[in-house]
């Protein structure tokens, strides 16, 4: 049975268009709220001044869609010594994910900013990739680190949407 979904308004107006939902696999369903499933970051070293690769591990309920329009931010990654505003750190592997080859990094606000670039993330797969930062010259707690995804487009109209898609949470 092909299932379809329309919002309509008291007036008849359509609010939200007809849009086929794949009742099989879930995924393509336009009223999915959209979450991390898996978000986990993790460090090689815990020592102060040592360099401290950075990996992050996710996967999503949808796939969140490639060619630049959803990024994953990581915030909460503050005390390190890595400088740099909008600065590029290699991410690793290079390749094989549907990231771009590198995190945009900012330094004073303890955040990354990973950009889907070719490939879409597929849902319910598990990506892990790496970057490398400087600990603190000083020992630290460790801070409570957050993750959330979000998208930006163009509608029809040629009007920027951009929209949190998951709320931040550790």
């Amino acid at each position: 049975t092909n299932v379809s979904i329309e919002a309509v308004g008291a007036g008849g107006a359509s609010l939200i268009p007809r849009e086929s939902a794949d009742v099989a696999g879930g995924k393509f369903t336009p009223f999915l709220v959209a979450a991390l499933t898996v978000k986990r970051v993790g460090q090689s070293s815990t020592g102060a001044g040592l360099s401290n690769n950075v990996t992050v591990t996710l996967s999503a309920n949808m796939d969140l869609e490639g060619r630049f329009r959803h990024k994953v931010t990581i915030t909460g990654l503050t005390g390190s010594s890595t400088g740099g505003t909008n600065a590029r750190l290699p991410l690793y592997p290079p390749g094989g994910t549907p990231f771009l080859s590198y995190v945009r990094w900012f330094a004073s606000s303890g955040k990354a900013v990973m950009t889907l670039m070719g490939d879409d993330m597929q849902a319910s797969r598990e990506y892990a990739v790496s970057f490398t930062l400087n600990n603190s010259r000083t020992p630290q707690d460790p801070p409570q680190v957050y993750m959330q995804a979000s998208f930006i487009r163009l509608d029809a109209r040629g009007t920027l949407i951009s929209k949190q898609l998951v709320d931040p949470g550790p």
